[in-house]
């Protein structure tokens, strides 16, 4: 059996293993009138690829990171220490949202119940959903609505604390090598999506190469369309998408190594040749015209959010950067990477 030349690829999605040459630190980058520096680095005691993290909505000392070997260890960046080490999963943790109800959910590529909600910073389990192959998730603003999207095509919606089952955007299979027509779902495993900030729109993007715009209310597609039958498309399977702070824009990125930004209003596009490798992540600063990038050639991209201008760029991981998130109030940006540390970019106003 011939395999494809992107099978090396998929199987480091996969596994959360994908290695890559080793970049020199570089601990300060300019980006407009503000200044990003490595501020600290925390080492994790496997050093297991770091897949996900997430800041602590209500301890703004603590951040979480889900592990390629299924843990999850919520840190204190004051003293750079694990306070709470869990087993969280069997299969590596690909994903975490934290909900205004100070509740930690994690996704993992779990056969069945991979998707799983926590009480922190004790750890204690509160509920375990059955769900399949979980692959990234969204929370809406007030934490009620949480969307899940799976290696399985399908993008679960679910109302929250309860965990019950809103509706699913089935997405299209292959059976006796024809592919079924029921639905306007994706045709490949979701990725990655977004809720808006207004918890109006959901968006999603595929391994299929395209980006999805949905109603989050019914669950209707709303781009692309008969109109615009080629939005939201890529060259190559879309890795990461998100909303800016007011819902304007949307940006998508791609194994195609390009960054997307989306005007919701106008349906204009940017499209920059952003990395020199695949773009696995992407963040808006909170307050800021900024948009980060992490990518597989070990670097953060920093960028102008409406116009896609480039601002510099962050060098200091070793390996592939997988996710990427600010704290509530933008001064801290943090990189998880695969060579087993997370990265924390401080960022001042210049005098």
């Amino acid at each position: 059996m011939k395999l494809s030349p992107l099978y090396p690829v998929l199987m480091a999605l996969l596994l959360g293993l994908f290695s890559s040459q080793v970049f020199s630190t570089s601990s300060t980058k300019k980006t407009g009138k503000i200044n990003f520096h490595l501020h600290n680095t925390l080492t994790g005691p496997s050093l297991s690829p770091v897949l996900s993290v997430a800041f602590n909505k209500y301890d703004p000392k603590q951040l979480i990171t889900g592990l390629a070997n299924g843990n999850i260890l919520i840190w204190d960046i004051s003293s750079k220490q694990v306070v709470v080490s869990l087993q969280a999963h069997e299969k590596p943790v690909t994903t975490l949202g934290m909900s205004t109800e100070g509740i930690l959910i994690s996704g993992s590529r779990e056969e069945q119940y991979a998707l799983k909600l926590w009480r922190i910073p004790e750890g204690i389990p509160l509920l375990s959903l059955v769900a399949s192959q979980i692959s990234s998730l969204s929370l809406s603003a007030k934490g009620d609505i949480l969307a899940a999207g799976s290696w399985n095509n399908d993008v679960n919606l679910y109302s929250l604390p309860e965990g019950h089952s809103l509706y699913t955007l089935q997405g299209k299979r292959k059976q006796f090598f024809n592919l079924l027509r029921s639905g306007e779902g994706h045709q490949n495993s979701v990725q990655s999506l977004a809720i808006s900030p207004d918890a109006t729109q959901l968006a999603t993007g595929s391994f299929d190469q395209q980006v999805r715009l949905w109603e989050l209310n019914t669950g209707q597609l709303l781009f692309p369309n008969e109109d615009k039958p080629l939005w939201g498309k890529h060259e190559d399977w879309v890795l990461a998408v998100a909303f800016s702070p007011q819902g304007e824009y949307l940006a998508s990125s791609s194994y195609d190594r390009t960054l997307k930004l989306w005007d919701l209003k106008s349906g204009d596009v940017k499209t920059v040749q952003a990395h020199a490798q695949a773009i696995t992540c992407l963040a808006f600063h909170p307050t800021l015209h900024l948009l980060v990038s992490g990518s597989f050639d070990n670097t953060i991209e920093l960028w102008e959010s409406t116009q896609l201008g480039s601002l510099g760029t962050l060098k200091g991981h070793s390996d592939y950067v997988n996710a990427l998130t600010f704290n509530s109030d933008g001064s801290i940006l943090a990189s998880g990477s695969g060579d087993g540390t997370v990265k924390l970019w401080k960022q001042h106003e210049q005098p």
